[in-house]
């Protein structure tokens, strides 16, 4: 009797094991520790997904209850730890309690775009002052993200972010000179990668490549800004003192030349 209800009752569970699953990336699988979150914070992240409907970055409260059984006081709690992380945001101005994933897709983003970009070591002593430079790099673009994305007031689309790696990562910006160039758009109102990206050429082509040969080349442009006016105003005098002098007369046929004398 228990092997014909076992055989009865297998398509069924084949269908639940296999056919009513959640597709979970590898390199979301491989690298959830490298975008800072725990054992239990990347369940509770599988059981977000489960919700998530297909092609839409969003989930919506309601569906996400029957995950957690029913808790409503552990599913908040697991909630607010991951929008904590960055990896899940609420989404106010849409109807309903709605969370949305586009905090997720940016973190592995940036994270495949570093290790795509920064070469692999080739010795254990290389692979340790990587380490090192590998850390100092992301918290770089970590706080270069914060800052244009703080400015933008609004989370930089794929296109941005794959710009903003190509001045930290491929271009080797000095972060003090990328902020200075954001700096310098936001007071011309210009706020637009395009109007930073010009700045940051402008720079390149005189020779830039930090905050004192900045000043230094500023400090030398006002100082020659300076002195124009000054040249141009001793040029003026100049020409006004030869302008006003006594000239020499031409020879005239009727004025200068007494011609009576020879009559």
């Amino acid at each position: 009797m228990s092997n014909d209800l076992n055989h009865n009752m297998e398509p069924a569970f084949t269908k639940a094991l296999y056919f009513e699953s959640t597709q979970v990336p590898d390199y979301l699988l491989n690298n959830y520790q490298a975008i800072g979150l725990s054992d239990q914070q990347f369940i509770d992240l599988l059981r977000v997904l489960a919700c998530q409907q297909k092609f839409l970055p969003y989930v919506e409260q309601d569906k996400l209850l029957a995950k957690w059984n029913g808790q409503q006081a552990e599913m908040s709690a697991a909630l607010a730890a991951l929008q904590q992380q960055g990896v899940l945001q609420r989404l106010d101005d849409v109807p309903g309690v709605v969370y949305s994933l586009e905090g997720l897709y940016a973190k592995l983003l940036e994270l495949w775009v570093f290790q795509h970009s920064v070469p692999a070591p080739t010795s254990a002593a290389e692979a340790e002052a990587a380490t090192s430079q590998q850390i100092e790099e992301k918290e770089i673009i970590r706080s270069a993200y914060q800052l244009f994305e703080g400015e933008f007031a609004r989370p930089l689309s794929p296109l941005e972010l794959e710009k903003l790696n190509a001045w930290l990562i491929a271009d080797r910006w000095d972060f003090t000179l990328l902020k200075e160039a954001m700096r310098r758009a936001v007071l011309h109102n210009a706020l637009n990668l395009a109007y930073i990206d010009k700045i940051l050429l402008r720079w390149r082509r005189e020779g830039i490549t930090n905050m004192e040969q900045l000043l230094a080349s500023e400090a030398r442009q006002e100082a020659a800004a300076a002195d124009k006016p000054a040249r141009n105003d001793k040029q003026s005098r100049s020409a006004r003192s030869a302008r006003n002098k006594p000239q020499a007369a031409e020879p005239g046929f009727a004025a200068e030349v007494d011609y009576a004398q020879y009559f």
